[in-house]
């Protein structure tokens, strides 16, 4: 019996997996956590579940991804943001969700290889695959610096880089690093995100055409997957075991695949709620740079059907609560056309096309209460009395007490509309004398303008109607992106000058906080709303047909942030980066001459009161210095009275002539000690005095009189002096700036000692001269500086300080002295267990 049953039981499950639909998954890459979440939905039965039997194909080398999924030779596949690439050629591929929010892939070398910023690889050797759209951001990283590197097939692995063969390679912050520290070497990565190249890692996709044959077969692998990645990035152990026993063929160990899997949960958006999802505004920023660097693939619209919208699931819960529901209260205030408005008594505008979209997925009855002010809506959302308002900023939200904020389904930005003949600003404070108008209707925006421009006085108005410019009310207004879009064509003599700072404006709707399902099931609908149909709705609102003549190039630029100085520098030449700004400026403004001398003015203000800041940083260093140079002096002075007296009181007799010797040689040392008192006095008057006259000097005059200011202090705390002067040679220098440079990084050093207890603390000034060039070089013994920071001490108010009582302009000044004042260059770098500084100045130039 027992056998029959068993019998029986294994022929259901035969028969069970028979039913299953067999799909395939290819993988970009060999088996290692990159793919963790689709090995931990296949052993858990997540697949299974939902009646799949997927084979999960590892990568082989000539396998092209894309086109085995276009192809159908597999149904799925992961890949990075070269997708994009090939969407803009027309492949149909539609992408299901994000594995990864952030790329990856970084630039890798050694600390041994001391490049410390990203132009140290300008003619270097790196090795780059022969697939150029793979690493897209990397060349734009260079590309759009000007910098040229030295192409080299890759070998997969660290040991050319180790062995100096090479300069860096391209790797996965996940991977290579690791190694590295694993045989002893420092990595040191560069990253295009920390230079504003943004892109999405791996994503999983499939053809449209399998998604419109098989949309039952692509919702269920995509529910599947997601809640394996999930499940991946929640239990890191359990599914570094799940890879290590079932999917190891590279043959990682388990620490070096927990590093991995810790190293990609930090960059999947799983700790921030945004795991899975693709923005078109991220797309649309890279697909506007790869159409520049691979020119005719241009058209944005193919990205329209790119994001696949999955359908929306309910819940028993969340049935339930619609059953029970049945109806919604939504309060609006009719002031914010085209986002919302009023046609008679029905509720109009884009907030009220994505309600009628959620309705589609949400079957709930809506009831639209109006209000005739924004704060009435308010006051009784804040009673309790509305389920939800259709439109509210979701940051920052001045009513998190009783309304919570949706995903955003807005993303706007805020500009200044002008009359035609107002002048390019690229600052808004930059506008002297000028009428700034804003609206005050919804506290939160205003409140939101107000803290981006604190000194600004704005015009506070009942609305942001752009008829209040042409009646002369004021002379701007701020308002939002698309509002100003929809109504300038009623106003031809109007313009948006200007887009306002980088933060966007994300509208949200705003529910009641008590009701965290129905926040929920919005949220749900929300992300199931195709592109196409959000372009739709915009575009029913003329949103997406402005007059670009009428559009200052900034709204662009500024919309791409970094990656349209990008697109701007490769159009116009790497060797007109330095005047792209200058270009633009020059084509929306006549008076381009008196605007760059204003900016130039401004400019050296800035210089002079920073300047004079880190002068102030000092100054109570200096009287510190002051108080252990004058101590000595002033003791040997009352000793030398003291002695006196005594020898006056203990030889009465002793006859005249030698009372005058006694006190002349005593008198003497006296004046001595005054003269030194005085001339330190004198240093110290001289270092303040604001002077900007050059004065030709040896190195050793300015070298001399910082040490002579700071020998006390550093006798104090037993720090040696070691001086190789041996360049006499007069050059012309600012030598009050000299001299505050060579105290900054004295100053740095003595610090420096002091926090890490150096034994033994050695600084050593030398100046040598090679050809044209006259150099000095200070060097301590303080261990050095972090070469993850190393490159970055130069920047205004970065400090090292771990007290934080440092300022951070010190050696920002110092760079500034030495590089704009004086033409010539600032370096640092490691060496011997310090930090070497060398100021390096032309004669010629000088």
């Amino acid at each position: 019996m027992r056998i029959l049953m068993a019998m029986l039981l294994l022929s259901f499950c035969l028969i069970a997996d028979n039913n299953l639909t067999k799909v395939s998954l290819q993988l970009k890459w060999k088996h290692q956590f990159q793919f963790a979440g689709f090995y931990v939905a296949k052993i858990k039965g997540f697949y299974k579940e939902v009646g799949l039997e997927v084979e999960i194909k590892e990568f082989e080398h000539n396998i092209s991804v894309v086109d085995d999924v276009v192809k159908g030779v597999s149904h799925f596949g992961v890949d990075d943001s070269q997708l994009i690439y090939f969407k803009l050629r027309n492949y149909p591929i539609t992408a299901l969700f994000a594995i990864f929010q952030d790329s990856p892939l970084t630039l890798l070398t050694t600390s041994e290889h001391n490049i410390t910023k990203l132009s140290d690889f300008h003619n270097k050797i790196i090795e780059f695959t022969d697939n150029q759209t793979y690493e897209t951001t990397i060349n734009t990283l260079f590309s759009s610096r000007g910098i040229t590197v030295k192409k080299t097939p890759p070998s997969f692995g660290v040991d050319e880089l180790i062995a100096r063969k090479v300069d860096g390679v391209i790797s996965y912050l996940s991977n290579e690093p690791y190694l590295l520290e694993q045989k002893g070497f420092k990595p040191v990565t560069f990253s295009p995100k920390d230079y504003g190249i943004e892109a999405y890692g791996d994503m999983l996709f499939t053809s449209i055409d399998f998604a419109q044959k098989h949309p039952k077969v692509v919702e269920k692998f995509y529910q599947a997957s997601k809640k394996g990645w999930e499940y991946a990035f929640n239990h890191i152990d359990e599914s570094v075991d799940i890879l290590y026993k079932h999917y190891n063929t590279q043959n990682k160990t388990k620490a070096m695949l927990l590093y991995e899997a810790n190293a990609l949960k930090a960059l999947s958006g799983i700790n921030q709620g945004t795991f899975g999802k693709l923005e078109p505004h991220r797309l649309e920023l890279l697909a506007t740079t790869l159409s520049v660097l691979f020119p005719n693939q241009y058209d944005l619209k193919l990205l329209d059907d790119f994001i696949y919208h999955p359908k929306m699931q309910l819940t028993q819960q969340e049935s339930a609560y619609i059953a029970q529901k049945r109806s919604l209260t939504i309060c609006y205030s009719p002031t914010y056309y085209p986002v919302l408005s009023r046609s008679g008594s029905e509720p109009v505008g884009i907030a009220i096309d994505y309600l009628q979209e959620i309705q589609k997925r949400i079957p709930l009855e809506y009831h639209y209460v109006a209000f005739n002010t924004r704060q009435a809506l308010i006051d009784n959302a804040q009673k309790g009395h509305c389920d939800l308002i259709p439109i509210m900023l979701k940051n920052p939200n001045l009513y998190h007490d009783f309304l919570t904020p949706t995903h955003a389904y807005i993303n706007d930005h805020l500009v200044v509309v002008t009359p035609n003949q107002t002048h390019y600003v690229d600052d808004l404070s930059k506008f002297k004398d000028l009428r700034i108008g804003m609206s005050n209707a919804d506290r939160s925006l205003s409140e939101h303008i107000k803290k981006l421009y604190p000194r600004i006085t704005f015009v506070e108005l009942q609305n942001d109607s752009l008829s209040q410019i042409v009646e002369g009310k004021v002379d701007a207004i701020v308002t939002s992106f698309i509002r100003a879009t929809y109504h300038l064509p009623n106003y031809p003599e109007l313009k948006i000058l200007m887009r306002i700072s980088d933060n966007k404006l994300q509208g949200s709707m705003g529910v009641n906080a008590n009701d965290a399902m129905l926040l929920t099931l919005l949220n749900k609908a929300l992300d199931t709303i195709p592109n196409n149909t959000k372009s739709a709705i915009l575009s029913k609102y003329h949103i997406n047909k402005v007059d670009i003549q009428r559009v200052t190039d900034y709204t662009i630029l500024y919309r791409t942030i970094g990656l349209a100085l990008v697109v701007v520098s490769i159009i116009l030449g790497f060797y007109f980066q330095l005047k792209k700004r200058n270009t633009i400026i020059k084509k929306l403004n006549e008076n381009l001459e008196a605007k760059v001398k204003e900016a130039i003015e401004e400019v050296r203000k800035k210089d002079q009161m920073l300047q004079q800041q880190s002068k102030l940083a000092q100054m109570g260093e200096m009287i510190s210095m002051i108080a252990h140079q004058w101590r000595q002096p002033l003791s040997s002075m009352s000793n030398i009275v003291a002695n006196l007296q005594i020898k006056l009181l203990m030889q009465p007799d002793k006859q005249e002539h030698n009372y005058s010797r006694l006190l002349n040689e005593e008198f003497k040392a006296i004046m001595d000690l005054i003269q030194n008192l005085s001339s330190t006095i004198d240093d110290f008057r001289s270092f303040y005095k604001p002077s900007k006259a050059k004065q030709v000097v040896t190195l050793q005059e300015p070298i001399k009189k910082a040490l002579n200011i700071v020998n006390a202090s550093l006798e104090a705390k037993e720090i040696a002096i070691k001086e190789r002067l041996s360049v006499n040679r007069p050059i012309a220098l600012y030598t009050n700036e000299i001299i505050q440079v060579i105290l900054n990084i004295i100053k740095n050093s003595e610090d420096n000692f002091i926090e890490k207890k150096t034994p033994y603390p050695l600084i050593e000034i030398s100046t040598t001269q090679e050809e044209s060039r006259v150099i000095i070089t200070l060097c301590d013994n303080g261990g050095g500086i972090d070469s993850d920071i190393l490159n970055r001490i130069f920047d205004p108010y970065f400090s090292t300080k771990s007290d934080k009582n440092g300022t951070g302009l010190g050696l920002y000044m110092s760079k500034i002295i030495i590089e704009e004042h004086h033409k010539g260059k600032l370096e640092v770098y490691n060496q011997n267990g310090g930090v070497c500084f060398r100021i390096i100045l032309d004669i010629a130039l000088s």
